[in-house]
């Protein structure tokens, strides 16, 4: 039976996923900031990690240096959106 709970795949897709699902959900044009990107991805998945707060953080930063996301004045856009400001830089 533990070879069937280890084969499972987890309910939460990996946090970049959720991110970009997030802003792309929330849908707000002036971009998205951390706390509701975050209130969003606990509203839709429940039970997460107790370090949620420091992962989520710690994958916008890696997605800002990447070039998925772009952050202007606080808020997150996908790079890949048409409405997106240019990026910075």
């Amino acid at each position: 039976m533990a070879i069937e709970e280890a084969a499972k795949p987890s309910p939460i897709p990996p946090y970049p996923e959720m991110i970009l699902e997030a802003i792309e959900g929330l849908g707000d044009k002036n971009g998205s900031n951390k706390s509701s990107i975050s209130k969003y991805i606990q509203g839709k998945y429940g039970e997460l990690p107790p370090a949620h707060a420091c992962l989520l953080t710690a994958h916008l930063a890696r997605m800002k240096e990447s070039g998925e996301v772009i952050l202007l004045k606080n808020h997150y856009f996908r790079a890949d959106a048409p409405g997106a400001p240019p990026k910075r830089g």
